[in-house]
């Protein structure tokens, strides 16, 4: 939701193609990312090689490389960043315990395996530095190749002098970073991997996921003669090698579907990700004795990829099915963020309110679990303020995303981006409430951590500097405005719905510049966009686009056509948001104004009344939308009404 003025895309107008922004929501798996992506530098094919070495270095000991005692996330991020880790040979006599079962070795005979050119392969895999690993995913394979075949291998073990130079390097900040897509599915695989391997068959399964890896990775590799082209099509290869080849073993099957969803769904190819778990979910439910992790999962990933299309009581029943089973294994923090996804589900189905007193308990009950002070409740306090504003309770949204942002910063290195999340929303709610200085300093700061956090080309950037040009608007600056909101359109980051939105408020810009031929072609093109992109949100803001639309036809001189075009627009508004919407106030604004020009007075004043009385409720008398809506009607109220319908 956002209005020129109210800097910021809240809740479910923000980027609803980007399951990263929903609330309640993470597609994060920050103990397979490589270190550049925890620090946002630049991704390239050695970081495809680190997942790769993360693999192979779990998949032959029964550990994680740098969570084998951690006992934070935050002490798993430094780890990843700036610990070498133990060589494989030895991690296996350290923890004979997770060998259990495992290809039928004791650990001193996979010790033995594991010496030497395993442990230097592996090690070069997971190298700090991309330079210092592999170039390519093939230079990777050709070395295990020529171990396989007896040849020497290619890579070097690291010197004294870089292990030294690696432990004196300053630490620099960081944060947990959204996985690139080979990353996620290797991340995936593993996962499947960490939950079968304590029985003969599910030793095998083991096996067989790490055999379904290496054919699917070679099916990419341009030796083969008909590689693969795109991640589409090597994710689109290893679904149909899931369906067609692994039926005997339908847990086996369902896992790796799952894990082939939850891709897609960081791809967010809503669709594919919701039939995929589809797929899974049942044959995990039929095999496995609930509660299990699984069935929470591919519940989850259900919920989740129609949760960013449609936010419907079909999600909040999976979603609270998720919760479930995740409280029944005792993962208090994934509860949390399905329950709060159902209550970003209630905001169009049951109203505000109810939405705002579901997550005060999801809050309430995870603070009692963890603690008042535990960073895990940042992102719940952080929906809570998101959905007060919602609800027009603008002092509790303050405080909880004041609050939010306070837990954040105990969570040093992966803390940064969200904190910078919650200061961007922050800024919007400030702007809202008429406090422009301290919402300006907040929005210049946002847009300068993401450029720093996430370089120039980036999405979120994109998205800030629409949230810069709202802001600029609200200033009574269309022209500075128009600069950045024209550049949003530019951009090949941003996303469909934030272009959506740059085109809406360009059309109020060039409006504010009495450009209003201009103002309604690009107003008519935001509708377009909006519808779409279809779902609850996109066709609110595409009513709010086709009210703007009206105001642009109003002051050309057609108020009679634009007055039915504003009656539709407010009617959809109220149809999704409720009658008692601050949204409702410049579209009632408007019909109000179109009604007087047309001359019909009594309505006008009727309709300008409500107007007036909402704005002074939601927003209070002092802010500028209000003042803005009681200047704009003055002279139709101060006017006495036409004898004719005095009497």
């Amino acid at each position: 939701m956002l209005d020129f003025g109210i800097a910021k895309l809240l809740s479910e107008d923000d980027q609803p193609d980007s399951p990263m922004t929903q609330i309640g929501l993470r597609a994060m798996t920050p103990e397979y990312a490589a270190p550049e992506q925890i620090r946002r530098d630049p991704v390239s094919t050695a970081t495809d090689v680190h997942a790769l070495g993360l693999v192979l270095f779990e998949l032959l000991t029964g550990v994680h490389p740098f969570w084998q005692s951690r006992s934070s996330r935050e002490e798993l991020i430094r780890s990843i960043c700036d610990t070498e880790p133990e060589r494989p040979s030895r991690c296996v006599e350290a923890h004979p315990e997770a060998l259990e079962g495992h290809y039928g070795l004791r650990p001193a005979a996979l010790r033995r395996r594991l010496q030497g050119e395993i442990d230097t392969i592996i090690l070069k895999a997971l190298a700090k530095e991309p330079g210092r690993r592999y170039a390519t995913v093939e230079a990777l394979a050709d070395d295990l190749h020529r171990y396989r075949e007896g040849l020497p291998i290619k890579a070097r073990r690291d010197t004294l002098a870089y292990r030294t130079g690696r432990f004196l390097r300053r630490h620099r900040v960081v944060s947990a970073a959204t996985l690139a897509v080979l990353v996620s599915l290797v991340a995936s695989l593993v996962a499947v991997w960490q939950q079968s391997r304590l029985t003969a068959i599910e030793a095998q399964r083991s096996e067989r996921s790490l055999e379904f890896l290496t054919d699917l990775f070679q099916s990419g590799d341009p030796r083969q003669r008909a590689p693969l082209e795109t991640i589409a099509e090597l994710l689109d290869e290893g679904t149909r090698q899931v369906v067609s080849e692994m039926e005997d073993d339908p847990v086996l099957q369902g896992s790796l579907l799952l894990r082939l969803a939850e891709v897609r769904l960081g791809r967010t190819e809503f669709e594919q990700a919701a039939e995929l778990a589809d797929r899974a979910l049942p044959l995990l439910e039929a095999r496995l004795n609930s509660p299990d992790r699984r069935i929470a999962d591919a519940l989850r990933v259900a919920g989740a990829s129609r949760y960013v299309r449609t936010q419907n009581e079909q999600v909040a029943t999976i979603m609270r099915a998720a919760a479930e089973q995740y409280r029944a294994v005792g993962d208090p923090v994934r509860e949390a963020e399905a329950l709060s996804a159902v209550a970003g589900t209630l905001r169009s189905t049951e109203g505000y309110q109810a939405a705002l007193d579901l997550q005060r308990a999801v809050v309430d009950r995870l603070e009692s679990e963890l603690g008042p002070d535990d960073p895990a409740l940042a992102s719940a306090r952080y929906a809570l303020g998101v959905f007060a504003s919602d609800a027009g309770e603008y002092e509790l949204a303050e405080r909880e995303l004041r609050r939010a942002m306070e837990l954040n910063e105990q969570r040093a290195e992966d803390g940064e981006l969200e904190r910078t999340d919650i200061a961007l929303t922050l800024a919007g709610l400030l702007d809202r409430a008429g406090r422009s200085d301290e919402a300006g300093v907040l929005f210049q700061d946002s847009l300068d951590s993401y450029r720093r956090l996430l370089g120039d080309d980036s999405p979120t950037v994109a998205s800030t500097r629409f949230s810069l040009g709202l802001f600029q608007l609200g200033q009574h600056r269309p022209e500075l405005a128009e600069v950045e909101l024209r550049a949003v359109i530019a951009a090949p980051s941003a996303s469909p719905m934030t272009r959506a939105h740059a085109r809406r408020y360009l059309g109020v810009a060039l409006i504010r510049q009495q450009r209003l031929d201009e103002a309604m072609a690009v107003l008519t093109e935001a509708q377009a966009a909006y519808r779409a992109l279809g779902g609850t949100s996109a066709t609110g803001q595409a009513w709010r686009a086709q009210a703007d639309y009206g105001y642009a036809r109003t002051l050309s001189g057609d108020a009679e056509a634009a007055s039915p075009v504003l009656e539709e627009a407010v009617a959809g508004i109220e149809s999704s948001r409720g009658t008692e919407h601050y949204e409702l106030i410049l579209p009632l604004s408007y019909l109000a104004l179109a009604l007087d020009e047309s001359g019909q007075v009594e309505t006008a004043r009727g309709v300008a009344e409500r107007a007036i009385g909402m704005a002074n409720k939601l927003l209070g008398q002092e802010h500028r939308i209000s003042q803005e809506v009681r200047e704009r009607h003055t002279a139709l109220l101060d006017q006495p009404l036409p004898a004719t319908l005095i009497d």
